[in-house]
């Protein structure tokens, strides 16, 4: 009836831990065609509530020689809950972007994430400098196993690259 309990034996927090930092990528990585993972983390069984939140953001650079569909889209459990999808500009190279998701589980089956993707300038990977995505929410989401969130990206040719320099995933609220 007293003492200190060991780890294994608490609950697990909720959102997988404290608010901060649980995710990032190690080195910067070209992505053109097919999807491939930016950024993901192993979220914990259980821990998902009324208000949990997420914070996924990406910096790079993008280029571009052709109008192509790329898309930035958030995953759980390996299905898409929101698409930003934008049409790339007939030039640019190496133009800096910045796109950025907030997840927010409204309860343990439904989500909504809303984003914003801005670049400087109107080149590379978009036709202007900023786009505000519409909230995205999925339903019938599973939080009682073990689940992964992840960041992918694709465009529709390899004549639009994003290069991702640092990627980010933060337990906003638990």
């Amino acid at each position: 009836s007293s003492g200190t309990l060991g780890a294994g034996r608490l609950p697990a927090p909720a959102g997988g831990g404290p608010p901060g930092g649980v995710a990032a990528m190690v080195s910067p990585v070209s992505i053109n065609t097919p999807q491939t993972l930016v950024v993901g983390y192993s979220v914990p069984a259980n821990t998902i509530a009324a208000g949990t939140t997420y914070r996924v953001a990406a910096y790079g650079t993008g280029t571009s020689s052709a109008a192509n569909v790329n898309s930035f889209k958030i995953l759980y459990n390996s299905s898409a809950i929101a698409t930003l999808s934008l049409t790339a500009a007939t030039s640019g190279t190496n133009i800096g972007f910045h796109v950025e998701f907030l997840i927010t589980f409204q309860s343990t089956t439904v989500s909504e994430v809303t984003a914003m993707y801005n670049e400087g300038g109107n080149t590379g990977l978009y036709t202007s400098t900023i786009l505000v995505m519409a909230p995205a929410n999925a339903t019938g989401l599973t939080t009682t196993g073990n689940a992964t969130l992840e960041l992918d990206y694709a465009s529709a040719a390899a004549s639009t690259t994003a290069t991702f320099d640092t990627a980010i995933i933060e337990l906003v609220k638990p």
